[in-house]
């Protein structure tokens, strides 16, 4: 047995005798597991206008045909035990990516028949379906209802151009991924010429300095400074000799 499977058994052993509503889920359950009946529950046709509050132990929990209008950021934040979610036959026009990275055990999901909205808000959907498509058991079913030009779209294929102003939601903070490319090739840009403009400024530097008489060194504040000539040491007695033959006037 795998420790998660560990971790949902005693986590359900210890909510058995938690106080709770029976009619709450009781008329729902598929299901238990150790005597609990929240192990599975099937709300098909409840007339749920957004899901259900959960209880960490459901392990099935199935959706369809209601009302739902869009799976929110705080969705499922309590179902962090599901391993089977069934949203299809709703109304949902979008899905918030953040809501389905919370369900780390999530084995399968359904989707279909519902009237996405294939705008750029969908597009990390996409990226999400694409990347779980062992989780989606209906990838190839999951289309978009609107606008217009893309009805009937699957949402995996959703065209290009109307990912490239794709958001992302991060820490609050809205990042356009489309200003970002610009952004990024500016800098690029800069750096290129930055690089360029200290290649050509090296070849100078190496170019004057090949340039400058001997003797004088480069410029020092605009002042060339003379370079100290080594003393010369007159021990070659064939040079003393010269010279004493030219005091004598020979």
């Amino acid at each position: 047995m795998r420790s998660n499977e560990i971790v949902q058994l005693i986590s359900i052993f210890l909510f058995t005798h938690v106080t709770y509503s029976v009619s709450d889920y009781e008329q729902y359950s598929c299901g238990s597991l150790l005597g609990d009946k929240r192990f599975c529950l099937n709300y098909t046709n409840a007339g749920l206008v957004s899901p259900p509050r959960g209880y960490n132990v459901t392990n099935k929990l199935i959706l369809r045909k209601n009302e739902i209008r869009s799976i929110d950021y705080e969705h499922f934040t309590d179902q962090v035990m599901l391993k089977t979610l069934d949203i299809s036959y709703n109304k949902i026009t979008f899905i918030a990516v953040k809501a389905l990275n919370r369900l780390p055990l999530l084995k399968e999901i359904q989707l279909r028949n519902n009237p996405y909205h294939c705008d750029f808000t969908l597009c990390e959907l996409k990226t999400w379906i694409m990347t779980n498509r062992h989780v989606v058991l209906d990838s190839m079913t999951v289309t978009c209802h609107s606008p217009p030009e893309l009805y009937g779209y699957e949402v995996i294929n959703i065209p290009q151009n109307v990912c490239k102003n794709y958001t992302n939601d991060i820490n609050g903070f809205q990042i356009n991924t489309g200003t970002n490319d610009t952004i990024i090739g500016v800098c690029v840009l800069i750096g290129i010429l930055m690089l360029l403009i200290t290649t050509v400024a090296i070849r100078l530097r190496i170019r004057n300095s090949a340039a400058q008489p001997e003797g004088i060194m480069p410029l020092h504040r605009g002042v060339p400074i003379l370079m100290r000539q080594p003393r010369r040491h007159f021990d070659d007695r064939s040079v003393l000799h010269a010279r004493a033959l030219a005091g004598f006037g020979i």
